[in-house]
């Protein structure tokens, strides 16, 4: 076989290669944000002022309800009140860049952190035990008439 026939084979075997591989990466590296939305699909249709990211990997939003509203929705898991403040992560914990900051200002780490984390005292909350094959976490701030959902397939 000469050298010619030899690129006409195995050029396009690399080119169809390269294409999918950059589509699985792109599948697997891509998400979406959007924020104060009213309504989206997976969401209960009581549900407004929406706020979410969307990958891959995982799904998480935020929005208001009213309490019978989300104890409605999350019925299918098994919500308890909370008793001991709980924290969950919020949509934008997934896209967040920390800023370069000394490494020993704990403050300001917190001070970050906490931007991407809603602490819970008074409402319901369900998470299902960490396995690898990822899970769910429901939640509902009574104070705020705020929900939080986060599914994970990992």
């Amino acid at each position: 076989m000469k050298a010619r026939s030899v690129f006409a084979v195995v050029l396009p075997i690399f080119g169809i290669f390269g294409v999918f591989a950059y589509a699985w990466y792109d599948l697997m590296t891509s998400y979406k944000t959007v924020e104060h939305v009213e309504q989206v699909s997976w969401l209960p249709e009581a549900a407004s002022d929406i706020s979410y990211f969307s990958s891959y990997a995982h799904n998480a939003g935020e929005f208001d309800i009213s309490e019978e509203g989300f104890l409605q929705w999350a019925k299918r898991w098994s919500v308890e009140a909370i008793d001991e403040p709980v924290e969950v992560l919020r949509y934008s914990y997934f896209t967040w860049d920390p800023p370069d900051t000394d490494a020993n200002d704990w403050a300001e780490c917190n001070r970050l952190h906490a931007e991407h984390v809603a602490e819970i005292a008074d409402g319901y909350f369900h998470q299902d035990e960490p396995t690898y094959r990822g899970g769910v976490t429901v939640a509902y701030d009574r104070t705020t008439g705020r929900a939080y959902y986060m599914v994970s397939i990992r």
